[in-house]
């Protein structure tokens, strides 16, 4: 009842994030995004985030305008952004197309609360317990964002459309599982979807005893966790390369990025560093794509290009230190810096950052690798085995695997296991014949054992691969102990290498 020339006409915009507070004063993206927000609303509206509308939808009466990604002032990513309109009939709690979530360019994950099977009231604490474990669990990871638990556990208790979920969570992955008991033995089931085709990608069961209900739970989170990230990045690297060049984002070229890396080639390194290039330019505040980078100048070391090995060093240094600065809880940039410093030979460094990788992302199978090569160098030979074992049981059908039971050949060669040493670099040729790397590492073993004729074809093909492994016998590492190095060197010498 107040004139309209007197009146206070207010804008609000309500979003869902962190708030930093230093005396009277609040900052902080979360509160920034309000702010920008607030910004874009009309006299009297109400704009929300994406992330709030995720929380309310369905459960007031009021109608949302989805007005799509806006880009505001001093925000590096675009926001999603709902209007509040007037509604004055009941909520549509069906979940109907009005209500579905555009899917973000970087696919969401959405865990639906597990059902617990056993008709055992005093088994749902332990059902939600590993449902809440898996989506902390799966939030360490930078890569794919996760919805929150408070909007995926408003379907306890039913039995959803995944594809209708999806499309009311805006998440392009779902993961639903179940929870068996009977007698002293859990019988847990997992299964990965597409939520926009509900084509199944992933399935699992674990079957465990009772004894130690907590260390079940944790094993069987990251062991779940561990298959889910892998799983997906297979799922997205398939799908980009159907999309037309010039509709590609940054999570497009990110993913083609990663599709070349694991060619494990140069021509296929070097498109690969042209991908993450495109990410830095298309979205520089993503560290995946500087992450990508170093990744790109890793594997060139690992490869033995011609470049200086030196100036390869220095660029994976510069960039996975650049990830770390815009994102220094990215598990996959510490793990990178790791990797710098394993080839560096700076290994109490490289066991500091992949414990730091770990300590962010347990469930990081690539943290354990990084994690087993430094100690395996550093001469802690069983605690860098055991830690290659555990990332094999994490994620046991990696695409990066080949490349890890090289590693593991090496760690098991260092410890003087010649038999097991042989049985790892010849799994890692099994997948990759032309691995230079597990040549050289089967070669040396070989020689030890005193089967020459073979050493020297092991080393022969290895060099004729990669000529340039002449250099040094291909020793991308410098090993801590003059002692390891020489036990190296004596192995290749007896396949025929004349260095």
């Amino acid at each position: 009842d107040i004139p309209e020339d007197r009146r206070i006409v207010f804008r609000i915009g309500i979003n869902l994030g962190e708030v930093i507070v230093e005396g009277e004063d609040i900052h902080g993206d979360g509160v920034n995004v309000a702010a920008r927000l607030q910004a874009l609303a009309e006299p009297g509206g109400v704009f929300l985030s994406g992330e709030v509308y995720r929380q309310v939808q369905g459960k007031l009466d009021v109608k949302f305008e989805d007005l799509g990604e806006q880009t505001v002032k001093n925000i590096a990513r675009p926001v999603w952004v709902y209007a509040v309109r007037a509604n004055r009939e009941k909520p549509d709690r069906s979940g109907g197309e009005a209500d579905a979530l555009a899917l973000p360019s970087r696919p969401s994950i959405a865990v639906l609360p597990f059902i617990n099977m056993s008709g055992d009231p005093e088994q749902e604490y332990f059902t939600d317990g590993l449902t809440e474990d898996i989506i902390t669990a799966l939030s360490h990871q930078r890569i794919f964002p996760i919805i929150a638990r408070s909007s995926t556990f408003a379907y306890k208790g039913t039995s959803p459309d995944i594809k209708k979920a999806g499309k009311e969570l805006g998440a392009r992955y779902v993961l639903e599982g179940s929870v068996r008991k009977g007698g002293n033995r859990l019988r847990i089931s997992a299964q990965l979807i597409d939520a926009t085709t509900g084509h199944h990608i992933w399935a699992e069961n674990f079957n465990r005893e009772l004894d130690d209900i907590f260390t079940m739970q944790e094993e069987i989170t990251e062991r779940i966790v561990g298959a889910v990230e892998s799983e997906i990045g297979k799922v997205e690297r398939r799908r980009v390369v159907t999309k037309r060049p010039d509709s590609l984002d940054a999570w497009d070229h990110f993913q083609r990025g990663m599709a070349y890396l694991y060619e494990y080639t140069e021509e296929g390194n070097a498109r690969a560093r042209e991908q993450f290039a495109e990410v830095t330019e298309l979205d520089p505040n993503f560290s995946g794509g500087f992450t990508g980078l170093a990744s790109a100048h890793h594997r060139d070391v690992q490869l033995g290009v011609t470049e200086a090995t030196t100036d390869k060093l220095a660029k994976l240094f510069e960039n996975a230190r650049a990830a770390i600065a815009l994102d220094d809880r990215d598990s996959d940039a510490h793990l990178i810096l790791g990797t710098a410093h394993l080839y560096a030979g700076s290994y109490e460094q490289a066991i500091a950052e992949a414990e730091e990788a770990l300590a962010l992302n347990p469930s990081s199978n690539i943290a354990h690798v990084v994690l087993g090569g430094a100690q395996s160098f550093a001469g802690r030979r069983e605690e860098g085995i055991a830690a290659f074992e555990r990332a094999f049981q994490l994620s046991p059908r990696d695409p990066r695997n080949h490349q890890y039971y090289g590693y593991t050949a090496h760690a098991c060669f260092n410890d003087h296991h010649y038999e097991d040493a042989a049985r790892w670099a010849r799994k890692s040729l099994q997948q990759l014949p032309d691995n230079a790397y597990a040549l050289m590492v089967l070669a040396a073993t070989l020689g030890h054992l005193g089967h020459e004729a073979q050493a020297r074809q092991a080393l022969e093909k290895a060099l004729r691969l990669k000529p340039n492994y002449a250099q040094d016998a291909g020793l991308f590492f410098q090993y801590k102990n003059s002692e390891d190095r020489e036990h190296y060197l004596d192995g290749l010498r007896k396949a025929g290498w004349e260095g």
